[in-house]
């Protein structure tokens, strides 16, 4: 089977396109990434640690579940105080999202170029 390549990958938030040079997209749910560590001192050394599930699960500020890392060429600033749709159909996104952070960055002989994060509510 032939793997995707990321070509014709576009990305919009609030109906802005950006020139998206890298995209991430990391999902987060209940799993034993958040199971507690119960290992008491009483375990020999080299002993395996113990774990349990925990009495809440955390899906981070606000619900979090997706979160959408960007990276792209151009000044432009996404919304940081409202919630937006954002799309991105080659990884099936067309959500309600908000940007919790973004930065630009200049450099002698460079393009400016930024770096955003948004935040889908699971």
């Amino acid at each position: 089977m032939p793997v995707a390549d990321s070509q014709g990958t576009t990305f919009t938030f609030g109906g802005v396109e950006f020139s998206a040079t890298n995209i991430k997209v990391k999902k987060t749910g209940k799993g034993y990434d958040q199971d507690v560590d119960v290992s008491t001192l009483s375990l020999a050394s080299g002993a395996d640690k113990v774990y349990e599930a925990p009495a809440l699960y955390d899906y981070g500020p606000a619900g979090r579940s997706i979160e959408i890392s960007l990276s792209y060429l151009g000044d432009d600033e996404p919304d940081t105080d409202s919630e937006l749709t954002l799309v991105c159909a080659k990884f099936g996104l067309n959500d309600p999202a908000r940007c919790s952070e973004f930065e630009l960055e200049a450099a002698v002989g460079e393009k400016i170029k930024g770096t955003a994060t948004f935040v889908i509510k699971g």
